[in-house]
């Protein structure tokens, strides 16, 4: 798709990314099923049935200055382009001699902000498959495009870096030395609005092969994946509870027999210390448990693809739900049995227990009773191994730590983390907000996301992967997102999409507080409507008055919307790395933690689903270098003093779940009708590169195209609805070319008298620079003012990243608390 190909174009033209998500869904005998790859997405619990190889060790890697616009673009056009340019890279004569040697799973820069291309190449010794045998080579995180080789043979690609993704290298290996390539390309953020995220987030970009490589031995017509939804609990005590099971199975047609067979048993999960970590959740079962398994257990084979399906109910008598005070699991194994003979088995963990909105009140029911929440947020991220998981146990360590604090849910973050994480969260009893990472983005992002469907990928594989996890709760679509038109399309896709293939969970996400405000219409969009709250914290308020702050926006924010249960999801202040700020740190939490419990929804009236401390540790981020929100610095060393305080206050709270049963409301199912929310097409137009709603971030700015058809203008209406001194129009990484202008002019109307304007302008580098209008703007009077562009020295006017406005009483000196509209801004 080109964006602003016209001859007379003043904007940098770019063409955005054509590589298709590698996930979609499919509809295989009545079922929806996740696909990639050509076959059906596979669930990658370790299976001890299947031989695996694993790849952690010793790399040749060689940095490579790549083609990011190649790398987006469509392996049938870029493939051979990809090739040429790696210089032979991907062929096993190539001499890899002067490499240097790189441990894996590591990130390319713990410490250094690297934001381009590696390759990587292993040699790995192995049988050649049999005829009954397939190999499969996973990935569980790549950052961010990754390609793949096998003895010089092109496998597949993946975009995303915190997903995992498998790849069928069956009839690329060899019996003996095989060669994996591997050329991975990370795109600087903030560079382009197609990649996710997009922007200069605020946690580090790491570049590689992140997490874990294996290659596994599995028989040719195998489970792909069991998914596991529970329905129901019936009784008070519950005297039995229901889930439904789908069994997925790959390349049955290659089958000799006529007919396949699953058949299942269910165990109690046995979770002793030293197999906290294992990530096979066969070494837990343990007793079997007393079940029915109704339904068909026949495999329906699929005429078109070949592929399989078996679905059954599962009824367990007397059943240990999951709660996070009572982390009750269990391992339900199938086997896939062909005439006879067990040819592959399938071991799951999974947790009996319901999550849903009250039908007639703002509260979230688990297990049919109101539940709220203490939370924590954490990161992926250590001090030596950056988001690389190192070992099990320090999976364990952080979520064991976590738990002792008396909190019961976790938000891990923006993006996916590490698959283990959530084994353990289901195992220590930890609540799960899970998120993909589209971090702040705003009207180009999502018009973007709306057509290449990146970010959507990335939602299916986030639910797909963690879909048996009872741990997790609430799926969270968006942090932060500015647009609020884009915005609400992509979570009404997001959430029509989850219904389609029902888990059970609840959707939420994380808006800002100020974007647009307590009565942000998104929210209608999601279960449980989700705010960050940072009053007191950001901006110029004084210390002291975050709690007022904090207690007058939820109140507003129910007041909006009165049926909807509310999370806020995050809270917190930094320390500072010499702990400077440790005591005012605490302070906030002292503060807005009474006003949080206050409105639990377990309390009488309540109507909040809980709060969540923003850290339990600290991490590196390119915005501040090491970000100190955190309850402990980030080699998990120094305990701040607000540890102490908010383990005693959270370990003070009565139960998370309270009350008679209640009958529950259906899942949001927002009508999906798409809704056209594409990118500008006028290349004249300065209004194309600015936020067409009422989320604009410089507070309540309503900013509408303004199309001046055979004028040689470009223009940009937008009003200020608030007392804000300043008015940004961000041109959202998309820079405009100014050097044919003469003049930046804008037409203003100000409600006071005697003040007068600054127009600015900044650059991609970042150099800003604000020009005094000389005169006065009278009160009342739509006025022009006009700054000549040779004054804003400095800039690179070719490369305009913004245009600013700002009511000024002298050079040094900006109006506060002055309302003033803008109509018009031409250049």
């Amino acid at each position: 798709m080109r964006r602003h190909q016209h001859p007379d174009s003043p904007f940098v033209s770019r063409t955005a990314g054509t590589l298709a998500p590698t996930v979609e869904l499919r509809r295989l005998n009545g079922l929806v099923v996740p696909y990639a790859y050509g076959g059906p997405m596979p669930g990658i619990e370790r299976q001890p049935s299947r031989h695996l190889v694993d790849l952690a060790g010793d790399w040749r890697a060689e940095r490579a200055t790549v083609d990011h616009q190649l790398s987006l673009t469509d392996r049938r056009v870029a493939l051979p382009v990809i090739e040429e340019e790696g210089r032979g890279r991907h062929r096993v004569d190539h001499d890899d001699s002067g490499w240097r040697t790189h441990r894996v799973p590591l990130p390319e820069n713990v410490t250094e902000r690297y934001e381009d291309g590696v390759w990587y190449r292993r040699v790995v010794p192995m049988a050649a498959p049999g005829r009954d045998e397939r190999v499969r080579l996973t990935f569980l995180a790549v950052n961010y495009i990754a390609d793949v080789w096998v003895n010089g043979r092109w496998i597949g690609c993946h975009e995303g870096g915190y997903s995992p993704f498998s790849l069928d290298v069956t009839h690329a290996v060899a019996d003996g030395d095989n060669l994996i390539a591997v050329r991975v390309d990370n795109p600087p953020w903030d560079s382009r609005t197609d990649i996710v995220p997009a922007v200069i987030s605020d946690w580090w970009n790491y570049t590689g092969l992140i997490q874990d490589v294996y290659l596994e031995r599995l028989p040719a017509v195998s489970v792909a994946r069991v998914d596991v939804v529970p329905t129901t609990v019936i009784g008070d005590p519950p005297e039995c509870a229901d889930f439904v099971a789908t069994v997925v199975i790959d390349r049955p047609g290659e089958a000799p027999g006529p007919g396949l067979v699953v058949r299942a048993r269910l165990a109690d999960a046995v979770v002793p210390r030293r197999l906290l970590g294992t990530s096979a959740p066969a070494d837990l079962e343990g007793a079997p448990a007393s079940w029915r398994g109704e339904g068909p257990h026949e495999v329906v084979i699929d005429s078109r693809t070949g592929d399989g399906t078996a679905r059954f109910v599962g009824v367990v008598d007397q059943p240990r739900l999951w709660t996070p005070q009572t982390a009750n699991l269990y391992v339900l194994t199938v086997e896939l049995i062909d005439r006879g003979q067990v040819v592959d088995s399938f071991a799951t963990q999974i947790g009996l227990r319901t999550v849903a909105v009250a039908a007639d009140a703002p509260a979230v029911l688990l297990n049919g009773r109101k539940a709220a929440f203490r939370g924590i947020a954490r990161h992926e991220d250590w001090v030596d191994t950056g988001r690389t998981v190192a070992s099990p146990q320090r999976v364990i360590d952080d979520l064991v730590d976590i738990r002792e604090t008396g909190a019961t849910l976790l938000r891990t973050a923006h993006y996916p983390n590490h698959p283990l994480t959530y084994l353990v969260a289901d195992r220590v009893g930890l609540a799960v907000v899970e998120e993909i990472p589209t971090w702040w983005f705003d009207t180009y992002h999502f018009a973007d996301q709306l057509h290449r469907g990146t970010a959507e990928q990335m939602w299916r594989e986030m639910v797909f992967r963690d879909y048996n996890r009872p741990s997790v709760l609430f799926w969270s679509a968006t942090n932060e997102a500015i647009s609020v038109e884009h915005r609400a399309e992509f979570l009404r896709r997001v959430v029509h999409d989850l219904r389609c293939y029902d888990d059970g969970r609840l959707v939420t996400q994380a808006a800002a507080a100020d974007r647009p405000g307590p009565h942000d219409p998104t929210q209608s969009l999601v279960d449980v409507a989700g705010w960050t709250t940072y009053f007191g914290v950001f901006g110029s308020t004084a210390a002291g008055a975050e709690a007022e702050l904090t207690e007058r926006f939820l109140d507003q924010a129910h007041a909006a919307w009165p049926d909807k249960p509310v999370l806020v999801a995050e809270f917190g202040m930094w320390a500072q790395e010499d702990d400077a700020l440790a005591g005012r740190q605490r302070q906030v939490f002292d503060h807005t933690w009474p006003v949080y419990e206050r409105r639990l929804a377990t309390r009488p009236g309540g109507w909040l689903v809980g709060s969540i401390w923003w850290a339990a540790y600290d991490w590196r981020t390119p915005i501040a270098g090491v970000n100190t929100f955190g309850l402990s610095d980030i080699s998990r060393q120094r305990r701040r003093p607000v540890r102490d305080e908010l383990e005693s206050r959270y370990r003070s709270v009565s139960s998370a779940i309270t009350g008679p049963l209640c009958s529950a409301r259906p899942p949001s199912c927002p009508r999906f009708e798409f809704v056209h929310c594409g990118v500008p097409e006028d290349p004249r137009t300065l209004a194309d590169f600015t936020c067409p709603d009422g989320a604009h971030p410089m507070r309540n700015a309503v900013v509408d195209r303004l199309v001046m058809p055979n004028s040689g203008r470009w223009a940009v209406r937008m009003t200020a609805l608030g007392s804000w001194p300043g008015i940004g129009i961000y041109l959202y990484r998309h820079p405009v070319d100014l050097h044919d202008a003469t003049h930046l002019c804008a037409r203003v109307l100000a409600s006071v008298g005697g003040y007068r304007v600054k127009l600015g302008v900044r650059d991609v580098n970042r150099v800003e620079t604000d020009v005094l209008v000389p005169d006065p703007v009278p009160a009342n009077r739509w006025t022009a003012v006009c700054v000549r562009l040779s004054r804003f020295a400095g800039v690179d006017l070719g490369r305009v990243e913004r245009v600013h406005l700002t009511m000024a009483i002298s050079d040094d000196r900006v109006a506060r608390g002055q309302r003033f509209y803008v109509d018009s801004v031409t250049a």
